[in-house]
């Protein structure tokens, strides 16, 4: 029995003599015993420097590190990972490539005038209904050039939103499908818990997710890394699709629920919303244009038209109601595009 006068025999002992102790009753042990016996000292010899250190000194050693550098230490353990995550390292990265991470706007009031209205902008190519047989992409590179300019809409649209303009107008035929499926562009994968504090309206900033995104869409760019998905082809239309020609297509990434969708325009005077999700048919807008949809501009929560028939035509794709409409060209309208104050248009004609 142990007593105060009589010490532990491990304390009696010195080091030495313990570690000689030790191996001469490690020697009489068979060798699966052995390997037992590693496998329980192993973690013993184990230290995590960088986890014992405080958050921000490890921050301060993790900031020195490349991004795929930082991708690994993730992968280390839930320490590593939350440092490794951590959003101040990222902007850093970020702010290094000059990539900043714009917010949209929230939707202002009603308060634009007819003027501005009158000007309103837009983009698109486009050719009248005359000169334009029906076109289907029949070769893997032009194939590749569709996608690369989707890639390249997304990259700079994902964050680019923002218009004001609202007034009355006529009703317009709109018709809707699938109101229940979603589909949310670049979902982040890891919780922002040391993102900037959210404010009302506005999407927290994830400079994780904001610079894996550049990345990404560079490597795709560099080399023939895609995948095409088709949403319409030749066959039997069964997902809402067009019953001709699509002269015009944007990739459009709502601001308010960040719902990404493709709209298209087409020879058959409508305009259709897809679901990239599902690939169907969410929604079709028509009942203004006479003849061929030639180009269209989505922002913001409004989208602009231009046909052939020298029309122009805005809506409100919220409120599901068109806005208004101007023929001021003489000759089919080739491209629209509009920004928080103007609309430009182009023509064939004067």
């Amino acid at each position: 029995m142990q007593t105060a006068s009589n010490p532990p025999m491990e304390d009696a002992m010195s080091v030495q003599d313990r570690e000689e102790l030790a191996l001469k009753l490690l020697a009489s042990l068979p060798r699966s015993r052995l390997a037992i016996l590693q496998q329980q000292i192993t973690p013993l010899l184990q230290f995590d420097i960088v986890g014992s250190l405080p958050t921000e000194v490890a921050l301060q050693v993790f900031g020195h590190l490349p991004y795929h550098t930082l991708l690994l230490c993730s992968l280390i353990s839930k320490q590593w990972q939350k440092l490794a995550n951590d959003q101040s390292l990222w902007k850093k990265l970020c702010d290094a490539r000059g990539w900043a991470w714009r917010q949209p706007p929230r939707y202002q009031q009603a308060n634009a005038s007819r003027d501005n209205l009158d000007q309103l902008d837009d983009e698109g190519i486009g050719e009248s209904d005359e000169e334009y047989e029906d076109v289907y992409v029949e070769s893997v590179e032009e194939a590749k050039v569709e996608l690369t300019m989707m890639h390249a809409e997304l990259d700079s649209g994902l964050m680019q939103l923002a218009m004001t303009s609202t007034s009355a107008g006529a009703a317009s035929k709109w018709s809707a499908r699938a109101k229940n499926r979603t589909r949310h562009s670049a979902p982040s994968a890891v919780p922002n818990k040391n993102a900037n504090t959210e404010l009302p309206g506005r999407r927290r900033a994830d400079y994780k997710l904001l610079h894996q995104t550049h990345i990404r869409l560079r490597n795709r760019f560099l080399t023939p890394s895609y995948r095409v998905s088709p949403l319409q082809t030749k066959g039997p239309l069964n997902n809402g699709g067009h019953i001709s020609t699509i002269y015009c297509l944007q990739l459009y990434t709502d601001p308010e629920t960040g719902k990404q969708v493709l709209f298209t325009g087409s020879r058959d005077r409508t305009v259709r919303e897809w679901n990239l999700n599902t690939r169907m048919v969410e929604r079709v807008i028509g009942g203004i244009h006479a003849s061929s949809v030639l180009s269209i501009c989505v922002h913001n929560g409004y989208l602009a038209s231009a046909g052939s028939d020298r029309q122009l035509a805005l809506w409100d794709l919220k409120a599901g109601r068109l806005v208004k409409s101007l023929i001021e060209h003489e000759d089919s309208v080739l491209c629209v595009r509009f920004n928080d104050e103007y609309l430009v248009s182009c023509s064939k004609g004067a």
